[in-house]
Order: C-alpha cells, then structure tokens, then sequence
C-alpha cells in the first residue's frame, strides 16, 4: 500500500485498543494484561515511528506535498 498521510488513522484504534487493555488490567490486576499491553504499547511506538519517518523521508523528497494549508 503506497505511503499517504492516511496512515495515521491506521495508527489511533490500536492506541484505543492499548490503553484500553490497560484499563482492563487496572480493574482486574491480571499480570498477563499489563504484559499484553506492553506488547500492544511496543507495537504501537513502532508503527509510529515508520509512519513519522515516511513523512520525513516524503518532506525531504518532496515526495509528499501538504496541499490546503
């Protein structure tokens, strides 16, 4: 799938899913829901870190052109 900044909304359900488990996890006290959270956390930064450095990459190609500003 070709970079857009759409990829974005890629990005925040699975940030809603995260914090969600660790809600979950501060109800329950369940030690394999803060491990899992801290799997969906880690999965989270990663992605966000592809994401914001394709944007850089597109700025410094000019590959990626920020139109109605």
């Amino acid at each position: 799938m070709p970079f857009t900044l759409s990829w974005w909304a890629f990005i925040f359900p699975i940030v809603s899913y995260a914090s969600g488990t660790l809600v979950i996890y501060s109800i329950t006290d369940a030690s394999f829901i803060l491990e899992y959270t801290f799997f969906l956390t880690a999965i989270v930064v990663i992605i966000w870190l592809v994401t914001f450095l394709k944007i850089l990459i597109g700025i410094n190609n000019l590959k990626l052109i920020l139109t109605n500003l």
